[in-house]
């Protein structure tokens, strides 16, 4: 059964196809009552599964949800806008690359790549880029041909389009 997912206003919404046409699944809303930009399935690991998001639309926080948990990763994100997740480090569960575009408390915008531990409670970050980038948006897509998804990244008002070469061992 095909089943997708939506970020809205309302949070998450639920959809699978059965049969012929396309119908809500209410029961099961992974996330509800919080506003979300951004949404992408989160594979942690060890057969678990979860999603990734930017809270409020357009805002400051990159949260975590499972079944069970919501998990703010960091709220010092100004209109969070781009989203991503893979596995671009080879450790068979997937990172959450993030960007936005306005500056934040610290006077910064840019692209942050959060990695986990083995278990998938704690994050770390990493800057990808520190200030040179006001990201509106960013895709991954293997570019050189080597195995490994490379980050592009646009940034509307720093007028620059950027490529991340996945160098990781």
């Amino acid at each position: 059964m095909e089943r997708i997912c939506v970020a809205c206003k309302e949070g998450e919404k639920e959809f699978e196809f059965n049969g012929n046409k396309w119908a809500g699944v209410n029961e099961k809303n992974w996330v509800t009552e919080r506003s979300l930009g951004e949404l992408r399935l989160l594979d942690q690991g060890n057969g678990q599964r979860g999603f990734a998001g930017i809270s409020p639309m357009h805002g400051n926080e990159l949260v975590t949800q499972d079944q069970l948990n919501r998990t703010v990763l960091t709220s010092d994100l100004n209109q969070g806008h781009a989203l991503a997740t893979a596995d671009l480090l080879s450790s068979d569960r997937d990172q959450i690359i993030v960007g936005w575009r306005e500056p934040n408390k610290e006077n910064k915008v840019g692209i942050k790549i959060f990695v986990s531990d083995t278990s998938g409670k704690t994050w770390k970050d990493y800057w990808v880029d520190d200030n040179g980038m006001a990201c509106e948006d960013l895709q991954l897509a293997d570019l050189d041909g080597d195995g490994k998804k490379d980050i592009i990244a646009a940034g509307r008002s720093t007028h620059n389009l950027k490529i991340y070469w996945n160098k990781s061992e």
